[in-house]
């Protein structure tokens, strides 16, 4: 700051509260003691007013020069000027999108100091100023958007989840015998997708589908679930309902994922042969296919009453 005889400079900024008041955010040059405590009321009668205030008030610089009469709003104005050897000060107003932000003020060693090429070039300065707040503040509030939003995507999550949980309790309550058998088919699952280096979110998506795979199976009679022994063509076709079903169930689900369509095809296979719609091949989600493969290592290896 000692280039071109300015000892001193320093920014405040309007304070929005009760006091409305101006408050120092940043300095150069001098002692930080200098700024200590000070605080500028903005809330006093026009001729009160310290330079400072003013430029904020009518949003124009103010140029005082210490040979001049007391400055109002600084009562030790002399005491003020010998301890940082200043002989003039230019006070700019710094805006934010025609708002003001606060204020730059200069003090000059040199009385009469900001002539009207000087007065431009800070003016300028202050306009960068400007500039360069309005970009932190919008970066910072695109930072504090984005936690909003993980928050908000976390919050969600959770709630997936709770709703999973909470179908996958109904279904096994009906059915005992399968207790656990879709967690354990989203863990099979899991796995798969992960060997197959799928993205984060088709992760969860196969997660979530397996959770619920087997939701439809509220609709098919305990007796049928529960029977020991082999089952009925009529039987058999009432436990193949079960997809179609969990479709009905999960469509209205606001799901970011195609979660419903995933448990409607988990039952097809590539040869056409399994159901509903003896699907084929390309026909059949990923995510189906790999949810039908876990499903059928995870039934091999437990007990079913009707196997």
């Amino acid at each position: 700051m000692d280039i071109g005889g300015y000892p001193f400079a320093w920014i405040g900024e309007v304070e929005q509260s009760e006091r409305n008041q101006i408050v120092p955010v940043a300095q150069s040059g001098f002692s930080k003691d200098f700024l200590k405590n000070r605080v500028i009321p903005l809330s006093v009668k026009e001729e009160d007013l310290n330079p400072i205030a003013k430029a904020i008030k009518v949003k124009d610089l103010q140029i005082i020069n210490i040979e001049d009469s007391k400055i109002p709003g600084i009562p030790d104005n002399e005491q003020e000027a010998s301890a940082i050897k200043f002989s003039s000060m230019i006070v700019l107003p710094i805006m934010i999108d025609g708002n003001i932000f606060g204020a730059l003020t200069i003090y000059s060693s040199e009385g009469d100091a900001f002539d009207t090429g000087e007065q431009k070039i800070l003016k300028d300065l202050c306009d960068d100023l400007g500039y360069g707040l309005k970009t932190i503040k919008l970066e910072k509030k695109e930072k504090e958007s984005i936690e909003e939003l993980k928050k908000s995507n976390e919050q969600l999550s959770k709630l997936f989840s709770d709703i999973v949980n909470t179908l996958v309790s109904l279904v096994e309550i009906r059915d005992p015998y399968t207790a656990g058998h879709q967690r354990r088919v989203a863990c099979l699952a899991s796995e798969i997708a992960k060997k197959m280096k799928l993205s984060d979110d088709q992760l969860e998506e196969i997660r979530i589908a397996s959770m619920v795979h087997d939701i439809g199976k509220m609709y098919v009679p305990a007796e049928i679930l529960s029977k020991p022994g082999k089952l009925s063509e009529h039987e058999f076709n009432i436990i193949k309902s079960h997809p179609l079903a969990g479709y009905d169930i999960l469509k209205n689900v606001d799901f970011p994922w195609s979660v419903s369509q995933i448990v409607l095809q988990h039952h097809e296979r590539e040869d056409g042969s399994g159901y509903p719609h003896g699907l084929e091949s390309n026909e059949i989600l990923a995510e189906a296919k790999i949810i039908a493969v876990s499903d059928v290592v995870e039934a091999m290896s437990s007990h079913r009453p009707y196997r």
